[in-house]
């Protein structure tokens, strides 16, 4: 689970401030490697768009995309 404060204007979002997870589900290390670097990815993101009803599609300025669906 992750959790934190973002702002939300139409397409642009802003993850606001530190976000948090849980680290329940972490059974090795790779794992929470894999959690940290998202939860820094997070703080790029600038837009965010939902696709077919169910696709979340987060992005940054230089429109690399994070796809989680």
């Amino acid at each position: 689970h992750f959790s934190g404060h973002y702002e939300l204007k139409g397409e642009d979002i802003t993850f606001k401030g530190p976000m948090a997870s849980t680290e329940m589900a972490c059974v090795d290390e790779s794992m929470m490697k894999q959690e940290s670097e998202f939860m820094k990815i997070l703080q790029s993101v600038t837009h965010a768009k939902i696709f077919d009803g169910k696709d979340l599609v987060l992005s940054n300025d230089n429109s690399q995309s994070i796809h989680l669906g």
